[in-house]
């Protein structure tokens, strides 16, 4: 209805969790919705730089996301929160699946999660927001680029020992890895 006036190309997908910042409220149980005015052939690499900006995109999605808030913020009821169950997405990687959220507002020496995925290995290992990886296997984790080598020297099925720090206490889990999604 709302967007009859804005004209977007819309997609629906249910799941809360994605490569944006929208992730970090759905791993909260807030509700989520995700715009952004589209790729281009530069998108998240080195290169994208600020000649890149869609200027007039970021004007249309500023007013559908002020109309659309304006909606909710008038409605006589919240948005739910729905939890569901990630989808299986080819990435073309080899590196099996985690299901952890990084949490990249904390400065510390190993991998911050702010969450994890419903159902994901890290959920049913134990592992929780809050928790800080730093060891994964035989790999000491100091951040990201670790798990992610880490990661890749493993298959899915594997178990993986990981050692966590959880309120600044040593805590191992046992991880069971899934395919690539």
């Amino acid at each position: 209805e709302l967007n009859k006036e804005h004209a977007f190309e819309v997609t629906k997908d249910p799941g809360g969790f994605g490569p944006s910042d929208h992730a970090a409220f759905y791993a909260k149980q807030i509700p989520v919705f995700h715009v952004f005015t589209g790729t281009h052939s530069d998108y998240h690499r080195p290169s994208d730089d600020y000649d890149k900006i869609n200027v007039a995109g970021m004007n249309r999605v500023a007013n559908f996301v002020f109309d659309l808030t304006r909606r909710v913020e008038q409605a006589d009821e919240r948005p739910e929160y729905v939890a569901v169950k990630p989808k299986m997405v080819a990435r073309g990687g080899s590196r099996p699946y985690l299901g952890s959220i990084p949490d990249f507002s904390k400065k510390v020496e190993g991998y911050a999660l702010m969450g994890v995925a419903a159902e994901s290995p890290a959920e049913k290992a134990g592992m929780k927001a809050g928790d800080v990886i730093v060891r994964f296997g035989e790999a000491k984790v100091a951040g990201l680029e670790d798990i992610d080598a880490a990661l890749r020297k493993f298959k899915a099925g594997d178990t993986v020992e990981v050692t966590v720090l959880r309120d600044e206490t040593p805590v191992k889990v046992k991880v069971i890895l899934d395919p690539p999604r």
